[in-house]
């Protein structure tokens, strides 16, 4: 879906019932929030805007996010969040609930597989693992990588949580997933069947199922072009960039395709609140 125009910007920012927000680099850095996000959030929600949270990182589960947000003061509840753990989950549920998966991947993405009633498998009888669920994987180690590439070839389903190089933190951009998707997928032979995550539409359209979102007053709201704006763009939805994370005002001008490019770039969340409420009915 192409761009809306930029003339529409103060008309969409009235009709914005639901802001779907990424969390690494729109809200906080690693373990670091983002100075005045909370305040930010907490204005668009006294503007009667709901919010929603919409990450990549499967390394926590929408339980443990929660817990994370209100360590930082912000009131969040696990429904109103989705990962790409979830979003993968609820993806493998809907095929078969007896099936045999060998993740690659931390806690929480192990915590939203088992809520979903899918058993995980330690993966060294290859020809019994169903599907490959490939996450951000900080202890990722060579053994993983054989028990991955054994059970693929052996023909079960490879499917990632998203394909972010990077992370953003404190200290830096760190490895993303996408880099150990890439080692599987040389050593397997064969590309991830589906990639949940941003720039996927799978991810978006579960959170808009499940919060029961309008898609016509929804907008996205990443630090990422290549992911959140994509995603949002595809989506049908209004797409704000802020530029506390990963993009930098100069990469704006060399998007390579149009889905790249934001209906609307801010500085921060607080730029977007103050517009918001200029902009209130």
């Amino acid at each position: 879906m192409a761009n809306r125009p930029r003339a529409d910007t103060k008309m969409y920012l009235r009709m914005i019932t639901h802001f779907m927000l990424d969390l690494d680099g729109v809200v906080y850095r690693g373990d670091q929030p983002i100075p005045d996000a909370r305040l930010a959030i907490d204005a668009l929600e006294r503007d009667g805007r709901k919010i929603l949270y919409l990450t990549n990182n499967s390394t926590l589960s929408r339980n443990q996010y929660a817990k994370k947000l209100h360590s930082f003061g912000i009131e969040a509840e696990p429904e109103q969040i989705v990962t790409s753990g979830f979003a993968a989950a609820r993806l493998l549920q809907s095929k078969r609930k007896d099936l045999q998966i060998f993740m690659v991947g931390e806690e929480g993405l192990a915590e939203e597989l088992r809520l979903a009633g899918l058993a995980l498998t330690d993966g060294e009888s290859s020809e019994q693992v169903d599907a490959v669920v490939v996450g951000l994987d900080r202890g990722f180690s060579y053994k993983k990588l054989a028990l991955a590439m054994r059970a693929i070839r052996q023909g079960a389903e490879f499917i990632a949580t998203n394909p972010d190089t990077t992370l953003p933190t404190p200290g830096g951009l760190s490895p993303g997933v996408g880099a150990i998707i890439d080692a599987i997928k040389a050593c397997s032979e064969k590309a991830p069947g589906i990639i949940v995550g941003k720039p996927n539409r799978y991810i978006v359209e579960v959170a808009l199922e499940i919060s029961g979102a309008p898609r016509t007053s929804t907008a996205m709201v990443g630090d990422r072009l290549d992911t959140d704006i994509i995603a949002g763009n595809q989506c049908g939805l209004f797409t704000i960039l802020v530029l506390t994370g990963v993009t930098k005002r100069k990469d704006i001008t060399n998007v390579r395709i149009d889905l790249e490019r934001p209906n609307l770039v801010v500085r921060n969340l607080s730029e977007l609140a103050r517009r918001v409420s200029e902009n209130s009915p």
